[in-house]
């Protein structure tokens, strides 16, 4: 399958029609506001696209396998480690160089907007978007 097509399956858009998120709180105690855990908004969808080049229909098909993976809609490091440790990846010390570079906040989880826009980066993104997701995480 080449890197234009995705052989996920979507899930429903959200409209988020004047609903005010759910506050959880992730593992550090922080709070974080999230939606409907089994919906994208259209806004989430759009801010993916804005940093890569994904289809909507990939956007929700990793959205899709983010939930199955961790049943929320962000992955703990245990919960990132053991996703790439099933394609591959065994070596803690690019483990924890992975989980680095896709926890953009450094809030020490991979919400769902940084794992699918550097996904995207990494599967479709020009040379230049690679190095520079590379060298912010240096």
């Amino acid at each position: 399958m080449g890197c234009g097509q995705s052989g996920f399956t979507g899930v429903a858009l959200e409209e988020n029609k004047g609903e005010k998120p759910a506050v959880q709180k992730n593992r550090g105690g922080k709070e974080k506001k999230s939606k409907k855990a089994n919906k994208l908004s259209k806004e989430e969808i759009d801010l993916i696209r804005d940093k890569c080049s994904l289809t909507v229909n990939e956007v929700e098909g990793i959205f899709t396998n983010v939930l199955k993976e961790a049943g929320q809609t962000y992955l703990a490091k245990d919960q990132f480690t053991a996703l790439i440790k099933r394609i591959g990846v065994f070596e803690p010390h690019l483990q924890d160089r992975l989980f680095s570079a896709f926890d953009h906040d450094g809030n020490a989880e991979v919400d769902f907007v940084e794992f699918a826009s550097t996904i995207g980066v990494l599967a479709k993104g020009r040379t230049e978007d690679k190095i520079k997701c590379k060298l912010q995480k240096a």
